[in-house]
């Protein structure tokens, strides 16, 4: 699974709080540092000052997160939330949480602060458009409740993200990719649409070759590819774009040589478990 970040500038930071901005500052310097320890000394003085400062909270969360103390991550990143009630919007906090409550599978939570996340962003529609940070931090909340819908089996919301999401980034291959992975390796029939796949897994390809990605992200989307030809029951080539996948990367080898037998008895896949695209 894929580290989301998301950051909030300085200067958003002093336009929200006035009182003890040189410890905020300070902070906040240390943070872009990764001088973890010294930012949350520094949070820890403000918060002691300002116990109800919610910039300060969500900063002091954000380095527990980055060093592994995910409890009291969830507990700073929960207090920033409830401080910031009245308002409701402050997005960061939602969703740094949700992709703590990702990583420990607890689905239903990480896809409620996903939704919170996506609704103030969208609420504030014109900004973020002129934003380019802020629509970033938009499609990668997108990207996350993709995964979380994924991993509830809610295939339906999936399409319907990447459909949102080919819309606002069409130059993002992530939307691409998991609706062609959808479309083509589905347990469900309804959702199957071989040719489509085969489609938006091409667009999905060439967008990285134009963008020069890595050989990994390469790899991933040859092998959705891959699944897009065998849908439509172009066997050789879903056996040619598999062989390549797994030339390019050795992660989850054994699954995708699998598959690649699949291919090769004339077969197509379906993923019956939660596959990562």
């Amino acid at each position: 699974m894929k580290k989301y970040l998301t950051l909030i500038i300085l200067l958003q930071l002093c336009l929200i709080t006035s009182c003890n901005s040189s410890l905020l500052q300070e902070g906040f310097s240390q943070f872009q540092k990764r001088d973890y320890d010294n930012a949350i000394e520094s949070f820890d003085k403000l918060i002691s000052k300002e116990p109800e400062n919610k910039i300060a909270h969500y900063y002091r969360g954000y380095c527990y997160d980055d060093t592994g103390q995910t409890d009291k991550a969830l507990k700073d990143y929960s207090k920033a939330i409830d401080l910031d009630a009245a308002t409701n919007n402050f997005y960061g906090p939602y969703f740094n949480r949700g992709i703590l409550f990702l990583k420990k599978a607890l689905y239903e939570k990480a896809l409620l602060d996903f939704n919170s996340a996506i609704n103030i962003l969208n609420k504030n529609e014109k900004t973020v458009s002129k934003s380019k940070m802020l629509s970033r931090d938009r499609e990668l909340v997108y990207e996350a409740r993709i995964d979380t819908n994924y991993n509830l089996d809610a295939y339906d919301k999936v399409i319907e993200d990447c459909e949102t999401m080919i819309k606002y980034y069409p130059d993002s291959f992530y939307a691409y990719n998991n609706y062609a992975f959808i479309l083509s390796g589905c347990p469900v029939q309804k959702y199957l649409n071989g040719e489509k796949a085969v489609s938006l897994a091409k667009t999905a390809l060439d967008i990285i070759t134009n963008k020069k990605l890595e050989d990994e992200v390469r790899s991933v989307v040859l092998s959705t590819l891959a699944s897009a030809y065998a849908r439509v029951g172009e066997y050789n080539k879903a056996v040619k774009f598999q062989e390549e996948s797994i030339s390019l990367s050795n992660k989850d080898i054994e699954m995708r040589k699998e598959i690649l037998n699949i291919y090769k008895d004339n077969k197509p896949w379906s993923f019956t478990t939660h596959t990562p695209p």
